[in-house]
């Protein structure tokens, strides 16, 4: 069963999304420019505290009484942007505030700059005209756009069709939000504001290569559990024969497919990508499969059904003999519960047959291996 958001949860990605809200409990929660939904005029909504919006556009929406707030406005960004998502991807930009801010100090010195429209991986050159930088035959974004990108380092901002938004969605499913954030290499993944990557002290190219070294050399079969942005599939398949990806979550894989670093999930022949739960999957698939098994769960409080010992049995099972599992744990409630969550997989990994079993605290995972002779 989805976690609902928190109310702070919430009103954090409808800041993010429309602006900075207009706080009367009476009456008035936000005041929306169309613009930041993609839509081509202004509009101004009253939501009440029954939930219900008024709109100066009555073929826009109209929230239903008690309904979310964030639900109702990403309901009504989906309605104006016409359900473009496909297109989107095809066609836009990427820009943090590294790009953003590279650009400005170039244009101090000229209406020149070089600059990259996919977070480094590639540099185009673009022009400043008229207070607008133009990124491409169809794009650009004014300077105060730019400087709002420059000046927000923990996002990442789309380009596209004269619309510049934060890559961000909120899921009427999960009642989760999703967002890319940058950093200094590949993008992480945000969920709920909870970092799906590890980036204090190292980067989520550094961390997905250090984990794999956990378990080299990366060949014959691999299987990913929790594919998420795919970081570790795309890499182990440059060594490995084959990489199973499996990834549950809809959201997740929009994503992927916008991040620039993703897209060799869905371009590399070795890669299969399953679009499932892994809970369900896995007992399906055959016995002694897998080389390689990178098991990179969400929190054990969100997927609790991915740390039991029926599942590890499974995990054991499809690995052939001598096989490796990566289990990466994090340390969650370590300081202020007390809760050591590594000792406890390490333990519960030993009990259903692992062997071999260790921790590596400069990766927060465990490493096993299936032993060599029959179970």
């Amino acid at each position: 069963m989805a976690t609902a958001a928190t109310p702070e949860e919430l009103r954090d990605f409808v800041e993010q999304l429309v602006g900075p809200m207009v706080l009367k409990p009476d009456r008035t929660v936000a005041r929306i420019n169309n613009t930041n939904l993609g839509g081509d005029r202004s509009w101004c909504d009253a939501i009440t505290s029954g939930g219900r919006i008024r709109t100066r556009d009555p073929g826009v929406m109209s929230g239903p009484p008690g309904g979310n707030l964030a639900q109702v406005l990403v309901s009504s960004a989906d309605r104006i942007r016409g359900g473009t998502a496909r297109k989107r991807r095809s066609s836009v930009i990427l820009l943090s505030s590294a790009q953003a801010s590279e650009m400005l100090n170039q244009f101090q010195h000229g209406n020149q700059s070089r600059t990259s429209l996919d977070l480094g991986k590639t540099e185009t050159a673009v022009s400043l005209q008229e207070g607008y930088v133009h990124l491409s035959n169809e794009a650009r974004v004014s300077l105060d756009n730019l400087r709002r990108i420059a000046n927000c380092e923990d996002a990442i901002f789309a380009v596209w069709e004269g619309t510049v938004e934060k890559v961000i969605r909120f899921s009427n499913a999960t009642l989760r939000t999703y967002k890319l954030r940058p950093t200094a290499d590949w993008p992480a993944l945000e969920i709920s504001g909870i970092l799906m990557h590890r980036i204090k002290g190292t980067t989520p190219k550094r961390d997905a290569e250090a984990k794999l070294r956990l378990v080299s050399p990366v060949h014959g079969a691999v299987l990913d559990t929790c594919m998420g942005l795919g970081y570790t599939a795309f890499l182990a398949a440059s060594t490995a024969d084959s990489v199973t990806a499996i990834e549950k979550d809809d959201n997740v894989l929009e994503m992927a497919r916008l991040n620039p670093y993703s897209q060799s999930l869905f371009q590399e022949p070795k890669i299969k990508l399953i679009h499932g739960d892994a809970t369900q999957v896995i007992p399906g698939f055959g016995n002694a499969l897998f080389d390689i098994v990178n098991h990179d769960p969400p929190t054990l409080r969100i997927a609790g059904e991915l740390y039991a010992d029926a599942f590890y049995a499974h995990l054991l099972r499809i690995l052939k003999p001598g096989g490796k599992l990566l289990h990466y744990t994090g340390a969650p409630g370590s300081r202020g519960r007390r809760v050591d969550l590594a000792a406890s997989v390490t333990r519960r990994l030993a009990r259903v047959g692992f062997a071999k079993v260790h921790h590596d605290s400069e990766t927060s995972c465990v490493v096993a291996a299936r032993p060599s002779g029959r179970l």
